[in-house]
């Protein structure tokens, strides 16, 4: 096997070797429309289906991804939006399928999202392909792609639903062909601490579950099939950077101060609800900035002043 590279953007810091699980997008296969009554049908049930999945999924996450339920429940919001499901009746009305009529609804939406100027907010695109996903794999009968073993995920996009479902000693990394760091793979991967590289254009096609890649979520560079000798050096930097993760925890409970003793304040920076525990962690003393703005994204109605103080708090 030839080795190859392919550069992506860096999503979650880290290296990983090891083998491919290619997650594979779910189709929309062409099917004969039963009457608009029947189809309507069966598109309010997987819609209630994913609905309950979803809320399954956000009672099952650990302490570690608390704050990424709200992923979940904005996905929750946007199955019941009312406009959604009368968008995806009129393709059911126009003839079309169930499965057809959701998946042109949805790609409706996404692709308003993605024209957006704003990145946070096209990135919300990722949300519309997941809940695409998620629906029509119910109304197809899909089955959940889980590898059995420890595994580097490559996909068009791998979904919050899909890295919460697979257990997490089975992702060794992440690699997407499209996305940004502001996706929920890209934080849902820096949360977990899993290597990711995103925007790695022509990755799907170009391997193949079973096959060895390397990952480098420092530099945003996969690599296809690496030699002894790149699969060794990665393997040593992953060693290395897991030692420094060591060192470096068993100085959090340490006085901030210069060798002067000179005491200072650590203070984090705060994006998301994401990066407080990581502060925490770090052993920050507080916030130097706190960026408010991700109290009103992801709903529909902006937050309450109670909210808001609860938040801050």
């Amino acid at each position: 096997m030839v080795t190859s590279q392919i550069l992506g953007r860096a999503a979650a810091p880290g290296t990983a070797v090891g083998p491919v699980f290619l997650i594979e997008e779910v189709s929309v296969e062409k099917t004969e429309a039963g009457t608009p009554e029947q189809e309507k049908q069966q598109l309010r049930e997987a819609l209630d289906s994913a609905v309950a999945r979803l809320e399954t999924l956000a009672a099952s996450v650990g302490d570690d991804l608390a704050d990424q339920v709200e992923i979940f429940e904005a996905q929750s919001m946007f199955i019941q939006d009312p406009e959604l499901v009368e968008s995806a009746e009129g393709h059911i009305d126009a003839g079309g399928t169930a499965t057809s009529a959701i998946s042109d609804a949805l790609d409706e939406l996404g692709a308003a999202l993605s024209a957006l100027e704003d990145d946070y907010l096209s990135a919300r695109a990722g949300d519309i392909a997941d809940i695409k996903q998620l629906v029509v794999g119910i109304l197809s009968g899909a089955e959940d792609q889980i590898p059995d073993h420890p595994s580097i995920l490559v996909a068009t996009d791998v979904t919050p639903t899909q890295t919460v479902s697979i257990p997490r000693e089975r992702i060794l990394g992440i690699v997407c062909s499209r996305g940004s760091e502001l996706s929920h793979a890209a934080i849902l991967a820096r949360t977990l601490g899993i290597p990711a590289v995103v925007a790695a254009t022509g990755i799907t096609e170009q391997v193949e579950t079973g096959m060895t890649v390397a990952v480098d979520g420092d530099e945003g560079m996969v690599e296809v099939a690496p030699g002894a000798e790149a699969f060794a050096v990665y393997e040593a930097r992953g060693l290395a950077a897991e030692k420094e993760r060591e060192r470096l925890s068993q100085l959090v409970d340490l006085p901030a101060e210069t060798k002067d003793g000179r005491r200072v304040t650590l203070a984090a920076n705060i994006n998301t609800p994401d990066a407080i525990n990581e502060a925490i962690e770090a052993g920050a003393h507080g916030s130097g900035l706190v960026r408010t703005e991700f109290l009103f994204q992801d709903r529909q109605q902006p937050p309450s002043a109670d909210e808001q103080a609860d938040a801050y708090r």
